[in-house]
């Protein structure tokens, strides 16, 4: 364009020259280079000049769509990548571009290669709903280079501005031709000028292209689309911030203090005075004694030593069995019965229901074992094995299955093979009573129920403190059950 002596003027990031404590005014996504970029539109022939845009198509082709993960279902791709959500932003700010320069009657091209997603884009496919028809003919990134339109836009504009004489000293502004004519026919008599009009020589404008007349309406338009695009925008982030984010919760219902609806039926204690405040509250709101549910661990072990202790006069607020459960706990099961404690809602007869006894003996049988790598002689040295049972050692460690984790090389003797044998120090055996302490729920009522006390195995404890109950399959075929 330069050559053929058409003013120009270009913004490429090439040419940027980073300067320390600046912005580089040749990236469009920085704010220096997004506010010049428009400063050179607004200061262009209005209704007579070309913008060419070239966004980098690194983040559209469809060879990269392995990493960019773009797609026409998935036009905006993977924004966590750094490239692609550049790609995006850049794709947002040219189109903003082109609104300008459609209002300012000039034509605009987006370069890209043949193979690119950018007409997916969102922004892209929104500006096409709302250029005239005129500007929608024009597809993003031509086959074959610029269209006939735009080619006759520049050869008149390259052949304005070879005609253009070059002026040494300003022109005197010429009067009108009207006023020349009537100046001649009456000399003595000054021109006739329109009071309304301050600049007498702007009465008639110089023949020219004139702007567009429906011009107005298109940025009325434009000007509408846009306000009812921000509206939505504004919208979903209302829409946006009501919705919970990735780690934050709702807040849980409030916790009511007090015994349960049957406690005074069961006769275990009478009602607390935190259940008339309760009843007088029917929105369900927290009473004033849920305030005062401790918080930190130190503050729920300490309730809970309250509860279970014994006091100096001999009561007690649980029963013996769990006063002594809580007695020989160590931290962790004590954090087990602060949490029982908790979710019956720091209630004493809650607590007390949920929570109950059962003893459970059983016979351990421990075999302590211990591995080593020893050479045949070090077994019959040191073991003292016999020599056929070594043999029958050798003979399974070197099975095809057993030779690379039974076998190895000595570390300074390559010639001597050690072999991986287990030797038993000796059995013990040990009886103890465990006390597991499980919900009297439905489930553990119903299986009992049915079956024996010898027919039950109890499992290890679940999630929620209730043991899981497993028949025993032999005890039952052999009983005939």
């Amino acid at each position: 364009m330069q050559a053929n002596g058409i003013a120009s003027c270009k913004f490429d990031i090439n040419l940027s020259q980073p300067i320390e404590g600046k912005q580089d005014a040749m990236n469009i996504l920085t704010d220096a280079g997004f506010t010049l970029i428009p400063l050179a539109i607004l200061n262009a022939r209005f209704d007579d000049f070309f913008f060419l845009a070239g966004l980098v198509c690194s983040s559209y082709v469809t060879v990269s769509m392995g990493t960019h993960y773009r797609a026409p279902w998935f036009p905006l791709g993977r924004e966590d990548i750094p490239f692609v959500d550049e790609g995006n932003r850049m794709t947002c700010r040219v189109t903003l571009l082109i609104l300008a320069v459609v209002a300012m009657g000039g034509s605009w091209m987006v370069e890209q290669p043949r193979s690119s997603l950018l007409t997916w884009h969102p922004r892209i496919r929104l500006l096409w709903r709302l250029l005239p028809e005129d500007y929608e003919r024009q597809l993003v990134a031509l086959k074959k280079g610029l269209s006939e339109q735009i080619n006759n836009k520049l050869k008149k504009t390259s052949a304005k501005s070879k005609a253009q004489p070059k002026a040494s000293a300003p022109a005197k502004p010429r009067p009108p031709q009207s006023q020349v004519e009537k100046a001649d026919k009456h000399p003595r008599s000054p021109p006739k000028v329109d009071q309304a009009s301050p600049n007498p020589g702007a009465s008639k404008r110089v023949k020219g292209k004139q702007p567009n007349p429906d011009m107005a309406q298109q940025l009325d338009d434009l000007r509408e689309a846009n306000q009812k695009m921000m509206d939505e925008l504004a919208q979903l982030k209302q829409e946006q911030a009501k919705k919970p984010t990735k780690n934050s919760y709702e807040t849980p219902p409030p916790k009511v203090r007090g015994p349960t609806p049957n406690a005074k039926a069961s006769g275990s204690s009478a009602p607390s005075a935190s259940q008339p405040r309760a009843l007088a509250n029917p929105q369900g709101a927290a009473p004033a004694a849920a305030s005062e549910a401790p918080s930190t661990e130190g503050a729920r072990l300490a309730r809970l030593r309250r509860m279970c202790e014994m006091k100096p006069s001999g009561k007690c607020h649980v029963t013996p069995e769990i006063h002594e459960r809580w007695k020989k706990a160590n931290h962790t099961e004590r954090l087990k019965l602060a949490d029982e404690l908790e979710a019956a809602n720091w209630a004493k007869d809650m607590f007390i229901t949920r929570v109950t006894k059962s003893v459970i003996k059983t016979n351990k049988q421990s075999r302590k074992k211990r591995r080593g790598w020893y050479t045949k002689e070090a077994m019959a040295k040191d073991l003292g094995w016999s020599s056929s049972y070594i043999r029958c050692v050798v003979e399974f460690c070197e099975k095809p299955a057993n030779a690379l984790t039974h076998t190895k090389k000595d570390k300074y003797n390559k010639k001597l093979l050690k072999y991986k044998v287990e030797i038993e120090d000796g059995e013990s055996e040990l009886s103890e009573d465990e006390e597991n302490h499980i919900h009297q729920d439905t489930e553990a009522i119903c299986i009992f129920s049915v079956l024996p006390l010898q027919h039950v195995q109890v499992s290890d404890m679940s999630d929620s403190g209730c043991p899981r109950f497993l028949p025993s399959l032999s005890a039952l075929f052999a009983s005939g059950g």
